[in-house]
């Protein structure tokens, strides 16, 4: 039986389940005469990302109410434990392969 491969996770999802949210900040900035662009700042500690809102609701959601959440969106947490544990039973054979990829990449003579 082959083992199933978990599906790859972003950077951003992974951020969003490794950190506890405690500030977060909405910036507009014009990109034009009539446009703008919206950006979230998070921020957990001393640790600070700011990401496009297309990208902030691909992987989280804010739950407003007495105290406002962020928490990643349905299925994240999981798909990234998953991928985690997946990555770290197999941590020599996913270097062995990077390496490999790496060498043969340089090698390439295209």
């Amino acid at each position: 039986m082959v083992e199933r491969i978990p599906d790859s996770v972003t950077e951003q999802e992974r951020w969003i389940v490794k950190h506890h949210i405690d500030t977060v900040k909405v910036e507009y900035r014009q990109t034009g005469t009539d446009t703008a662009e919206t950006y979230v700042t998070l921020i957990a500690g001393k640790e600070k990302v700011t990401w496009r809102d297309t990208t902030f609701n691909k992987v989280a959601q804010l739950q407003l109410g007495y105290n406002t959440v962020v928490s990643p969106k349905y299925g994240v947490r999981e798909r990234v434990d998953a991928r985690d544990k997946w990555e770290k039973a197999n941590a020599r054979e996913l270097a062995e392969f990077k390496r490999l990829k790496a060498k043969f990449e340089a090698d390439d003579g295209r």
